[in-house]
């Protein structure tokens, strides 16, 4: 029980727990033949279709792969910069505050939905087309989702002594520790 606390609390343990499961599902998958999947090709190829659009030629694949890309970027932008604001000034009653008129408010949060409704059918397709746009959309995620973490890691300051002592969810700076680092 101790073992899963500590990792359920040190998100270190946990995204090693996290890398070691995920190794073992790839090397199960390879060893019961899943490599030999069309799936798994690269580059284009007669059987890679997107959204009824054969992928069949370089110039094709160039097009679905840059598509791919940005349309990765703006999602991942999007999400970045709408979600934290939906879920920590429109949804949290302990912010009684928001930016814009009411309408405004519900207005973006709409759109939202439906923007993301419509870009998970085009990101599904994409990714049940062939493996290689997989890893074109974790390039993507990590150019973007490094610019956002960097926002969001700006103003913070490590205080990892105080943090293990802390419930989870709360400042170690509101329990009275002072010791803290700037990143």
């Amino acid at each position: 029980m101790m073992l899963l606390v500590w990792l359920f609390e040190d998100k270190r343990a946990t995204v090693v727990c996290m890398c070691m499961w995920l190794a073992l599902v790839v090397g199960g998958c390879y060893t019961l033949g899943v490599g030999d999947n069309k799936f798994l090709q690269f580059g284009p190829t007669e059987s890679t279709v997107v959204m009824g659009f054969r992928v069949d030629t370089w110039s094709r694949w160039t097009v679905v792969s840059v598509f791919c890309f940005v349309n990765t970027c703006m999602n991942e932008f999007i999400g970045n910069s709408l979600n934290p604001w939906i879920v920590n000034t429109v949804q949290d009653a302990k912010a009684p505050e928001i930016p814009y008129n009411k309408l405004t408010c519900i207005i973006i949060v709409q759109l939202y939905g439906v923007y993301c409704h419509i870009m998970s059918l085009v990101g599904l397709s994409l990714l049940f087309s062939q493996i290689d746009l997989l890893f074109v959309r974790m390039a993507a995620e990590a150019v973007v989702g490094s610019f956002a973490l960097t926002r969001f890691l700006a103003h913070k300051t490590v205080v990892a002594e105080g943090y293990a002592s802390v419930p989870q969810g709360h400042s170690a700076r509101a329990a009275g520790t002072d010791a803290g680092e700037k990143l």
